[in-house]
């Protein structure tokens, strides 16, 4: 009988745990991320493992998230549309991917301000994740 609680105990650990934790798109490194505050301040070059809290998501596809930290924010633009995240997450997450400060055309901030449902258009000017995989690492909502 105690074996059988035992199982049901790990059983359940596990279902709880895989509930609050997630990864989309390429298996996310192992390792210690760099806050994704500490990397505004001396961005890296090529693929790093960053850490942060995921504050928004597109709305129509869950096609890119804001990723934020110590006030400032990057938006995450999942690797060639290749996946989503959920639209409804809000939390902490390790991104795996390159940054890079982009400009774009007026038209794709106002684009990008209709899938988060807002009127006037983001900055022009931002940091970017070209996000290769995503891990959630805790609860959504």
């Amino acid at each position: 009988m105690k074996h059988l609680q035992w199982t049901i105990a790990l059983g359940l650990s596990a279902l709880i745990g895989a509930a609050q934790a997630a990864t989309f798109g390429e298996q996310v490194p192992l390792g210690k991320p760099l806050p994704l505050g500490d990397a505004l301040k001396a961005p890296p070059e090529g693929n790093t493992l960053f850490s942060g809290r995921v504050v928004e998501v597109c709305q129509k596809k869950g096609c890119w998230a804001m990723l934020e930290d110590e006030g400032r924010a990057v938006r995450l633009m999942m690797h060639e549309h290749a996946f989503s995240v959920p639209q409804d997450y809000r939390g902490p997450a390790v991104v795996w991917g390159v940054m890079e400060e982009v400009e774009m055309s007026e038209s794709m901030a106002r684009h990008l301000a209709e899938d988060a449902g807002r009127s006037e258009p983001v900055e022009r000017r931002e940091y970017r994740i070209d996000t290769l995989g995503i891990r959630l690492t805790g609860e959504g909502g």
